[in-house]
């Protein structure tokens, strides 16, 4: 998956939009790069940030 790819699984996950609203994109690319663009890994620990009871 490519950086463009993993920013919009990230942003669906994170801001039901196809990509990070006003003010998020670095903080999202920087999210990215952390887990190395693997989409499992996004979800995981973007459900784990959001929501720490669930993980």
């Amino acid at each position: 998956m490519d950086k463009n790819e993993s920013l919009e699984v990230f942003s669906w996950i994170a801001f039901k939009e196809s990509s990070p609203i006003n003010g998020f994109a670095d903080l999202s690319r920087d999210f990215i790069e952390y887990c190395k663009g693997l989409p499992l890994a996004l979800q995981n620990s973007l459900c784990c940030a959001l929501s720490p009871s669930r993980c």
